[in-house]
């Protein structure tokens, strides 16, 4: 008997997923083939990585994000994010103890929590780089997924650079978020089952309604999961995708900090996010390979 509930969430799916004939699946197995896990609770580690920081004010860490911003022709974005946010109340004193749920740690695109540090300026560049839209309206919920953190890590490498260069601070921003992504294991859960199968059946050109829809029925606690609870495979699928979604910003953003034309590239990462892609997108097993090496010394 065919389970109606379950081909109608398929039908939806397949309907919000046509960037993914044009989306490279062995991208994420080679992320899983790289990346070497690192033991490191980089909470802790980044928490007393905070405490180490000279201070900045809030209007020297607003100053310097915007100067960064205008180095990508984005200030007028920069200012209009801005003043939402701080009309929302969505920028607080945050706190370095992680026992807090103010903790800077917990900090997100809509609450921005603030160390008092220079870092600060990475956190604001980085936060407001979620935001950054051509048009919401015509949004593409797969590439959105998959480059979910490619902007925002763009431009807080590029908020590093620019302090390294014009302020003299160096805040090792490209090593830190290394640490972070190598001390990232992946979850094992039913949203990760339903990626892998949409994955592998784009890995043999069988991604259609017949075998998706084949592919859940056969996993009873899949099936279940789906029947059961008000969730969409879209959903499921965005969030076993936060499994790579740093990593892939990190190697993207990696490739970009010695890139001539880093305007460009972040255009482009905009672009497929709100309208899709219609070009095979792809990431070189090399630029993967080399940006998750595992770092010796990390502990």
């Amino acid at each position: 008997m065919i389970n109606i509930s379950i081909i109608k969430k398929v039908r939806v799916f397949l309907s919000q997923a046509n960037s993914l004939k044009y989306l490279d699946p062995n991208i994420f197995e080679k992320i899983d083939r790289f990346k070497e896990i690192a033991e490191i609770n980089f909470n802790e580690y980044f928490l007393e990585y905070i405490s180490t920081l000279p201070k900045l004010d809030f209007e020297n860490v607003v100053k310097i994000s915007r100067e960064v911003y205008q180095v990508y022709g984005k200030e007028t974005e920069f200012d209009t994010i801005l003043e939402k946010l701080v009309s929302n109340h969505n920028i607080d004193n945050g706190s370095l103890n992680k026992e807090d749920e103010n903790c800077i740690t917990n900090a997100s695109e809509n609450r921005i929590l603030l160390s008092g540090t220079c870092y600060d300026v990475i956190m604001l560049c980085h936060e407001i780089g979620h935001k950054l839209r051509y048009n919401d309206s015509y949004n593409d919920k797969i590439m959105d997924s998959v480059l979910f953190e490619t902007p925002s890590i763009i431009m807080e490498f590029a908020a590093d650079e620019y302090l390294k260069n014009i302020y003299n601070i160096d805040l090792g921003i490209h090593d830190l978020r290394k640490k972070q992504i190598l001390s990232r294991s992946k979850d094992n859960n039913i949203e990760n089952d339903i990626f892998m199968i949409i994955i592998n059946l784009m890995k043999n050109n069988k991604l259609d309604i017949i075998h998706l829809y084949n592919g859940i029925v056969s996993n009873n606690n899949i099936s279940n999961y789906l029947n059961n609870h008000n969730v969409s495979i879209m959903e499921s699928f965005d969030e076993a995708m936060s499994n790579y979604n740093y990593e892939i910003g990190y190697i993207i953003g990696s490739n970009a900090l010695n890139s001539t034309n880093k305007k460009e590239l972040l255009d482009e990462c905009l672009s497929y996010k709100d309208l899709g892609i219609n070009i095979p997108f792809t990431i070189d097993e090399n630029i993967i390979q080399t940006s998750l090496k595992s770092e010796e010394h990390i502990k």
